[in-house]
C-alpha cells in the first residue's frame, strides 16, 4: 500500500528579532484526520541551534528537543523524543555540503 499524503506549511522569521528565531508548521490530512506539527528553532551563536517541537500523533504530545551546528560545510543534528510505549529516541545527523 503506497501512503500519499498532501501537506501545507510556513515558516516565521520575526524581524523584531533578527534571525535568531524560526518557527514552523506543518498540517496534513493522515486517515481522514488533520495532523500537526509545530516547532521553534533558537540560533544561540551562527554556528549553534536550539530546537523544540511538538506534533499531535507521538506520544507525550510529541515533545522533541535537538541541537544542530555547523561547521565549514558540515551541519551536525541531534534529536530527543520521548515515547511511553517505547524507549526514548534518540536521532544523529550528518550532512555534507559539496
Amino acid at each position: 500500500q503506497m501512503c500519499i499524503r498532501d501537506s501545507v506549511g510556513a515558516v516565521y522569521t520575526p524581524k523584531w528579532l533578527g534571525r535568531s528565531v524560526t518557527i514552523a508548521s506543518d498540517l496534513w490530512v493522515q486517515n481522514s484526520r488533520i495532523i500537526s506539527s509545530n516547532g521553534i528553532q533558537v540560533a544561540l551563536h551562527d554556528t549553534l541551534q536550539l530546537r523544540a517541537g511538538v506534533n499531535s500523533v507521538s506520544d507525550l504530545l510529541g515533545a522533541s528537543l535537538g541541537v544542530g551546528m555547523q561547521l565549514d560545510r558540515m551541519d551536525f543534528d541531534f534529536t530527543y523524543r520521548p515515547h511511553e510505549t517505547i524507549n526514548d529516541t534518540y536521532t544523529i545527523g550528518m550532512t555534507v555540503g559539496f
